[in-house]
């Protein structure tokens, strides 16, 4: 179970497996608390559905933002091309994390992401890309 000490409208703090972290030490945590998350948090359910809201969202269509961000229309997704779409809507990404990010939804290992791979990957880990760095239209 993880809790969340808050302060005003903020997490001070995030305590999950016995680790307790500083909100500077959890990506997100400058965010908001939306009144869902206290609600969430005050009947007990402080997990997946609160936590979509301060670590990121389910990908709306995980297909769509694939083909965005496939600029060369292989099929295939490398960490330069999720860099390239990613970093021009936040000056935050870095190569560094979007090679985690394809470390994790690369299943077959080949060192890039397919569609499948990424749907699979977003639907499993909705917070795989932090909601801020997803292009706005």
């Amino acid at each position: 179970m993880t809790t969340y000490t808050l302060e005003g409208d903020k997490i001070k703090k995030c305590e999950s497996n016995g680790e307790t972290k500083e909100a500077s030490e959890v990506e997100g945590a400058n965010a908001d608390v939306t009144p869902y998350m206290k609600e969430q948090w005050a009947a007990g359910k402080g997990g997946f559905p609160a936590i979509y809201s301060f670590f990121g969202k389910p990908l709306p269509d995980a297909a769509a933002e694939f083909e965005k961000m496939d600029a060369d229309g292989d099929g295939e997704l490398t960490a330069e091309e999720i860099f390239e779409a990613l970093s021009k809507n936040n000056p935050d990404v870095t190569l560094e994390r979007v090679q985690e990010i394809v470390a994790k939804a690369d299943a077959d290992g080949n060192g890039t992401v397919s569609k499948q791979e990424w749907e699979e990957a977003t639907a499993k880990d909705p917070g795989l890309v932090p909601a801020a760095w997803l292009a706005k239209e």
